[in-house]
């Protein structure tokens, strides 16, 4: 009898052992709208309702679109993830220490104060405009290629250091982006800092940039002596009263009306097609 008694208690024991382990597969998603976009995506391959560590693992694409998330704890076991984008939503936070395979990341139109993203190695692509910001300092990340922060209307400085695979840095239409800083950051050649209040721009560095657009800020001067290969300029509605193009022989198209040039030479810009100059004292 002793003997069944033990025996029965073994396999209570096998059983109960075994339906923990299962469930301590189970990722804690707090977030209900999060939980329920990802097993709108398939993500809950076997359909009970949860998602298992083995189905996190499998995924490496996430997009997921407006669906007031506000916590996407979790996310962290999607380790294997390539892609995620996550826009439309109401984040104020994101842990992305893990996923370190991350190529591109959309975070656009969320609620988010603070976005490290120094930890993904092999990031190529940000997106992350609409957001609350106030800083944003990226640093040491040798493939990210392109950063897009348009309508961050609460940023007010960008560091980009060590960066030497960005191309494309866009910021538009923050209204308040008054401090840029390239640190080794030398390749980019399209830049993008329309309607901020930038009253200087460190452009030295910047040998192959190829187009630059920076109208309505507060700047009184840009130096454009080593962007030979500049191809387009809009700097309209600032307040340049000196623009010199010698070295711009690539320049086709320029766009400076609304500023307080008194001269402007285009002699050494033969490619120009397009000049649109008007509201300036030119004499």
């Amino acid at each position: 009898m002793a003997m069944k008694k033990l025996i029965l208690l073994i396999l209570i024991s096998i059983v109960y052992l075994a339906n923990d382990n299962v469930f301590a597969q189970n990722i804690y998603i707090p977030d209900v709208n999060f939980k329920n976009a990802l097993i709108g995506a398939r993500v809950d391959k076997n359909g009970d309702g949860e998602i298992q560590e083995s189905e996190a693992l499998e995924v490496t694409k996430i997009n997921i679109g407006s669906g007031s998330i506000l916590s996407v704890e979790g996310l962290q076991y999607f380790t294997n993830l390539v892609e995620l984008s996550i826009t439309g939503n109401r984040l104020q936070t994101i842990d992305l220490t893990n996923l370190t395979k991350l190529e591109y990341l959309n975070l656009n139109r969320n609620n988010l104060s603070n976005l490290d993203v120094n930890s993904l190695k092999n990031l190529v692509s940000l997106t992350c405009g609409r957001n609350n910001m106030t800083t944003l300092d990226i640093n040491n990340l040798s493939k990210l290629a392109t950063i897009y922060t348009d309508e961050s209307y609460n940023l007010l400085e960008v560091n980009l250091s060590n960066l030497p695979s960005l191309k494309t840095f866009s910021a538009r239409f923050g209204k308040k982006l008054s401090s840029l800083n390239f640190n080794n950051t030398k390749n980019i050649e399209q830049l993008g800092l329309d309607q901020n209040s930038l009253s200087h721009i460190g452009l030295s560095d910047l040998i192959h940039l190829e187009n630059l657009s920076v109208s309505r800020n507060g700047l009184t001067e840009l130096d454009l002596r080593n962007a030979t290969k500049l191809n387009q300029l809009t700097c309209e509605e600032n307040q340049i009263k000196n623009l010199n193009l010698s070295n711009l022989q690539n320049l086709t198209y320029l766009s400076c009306f609304n500023n307080l040039l008194t001269t402007l030479d285009l002699s050494s810009s033969p490619a120009l097609e397009e000049i649109l100059a008007f509201n300036n004292p030119l004499v």
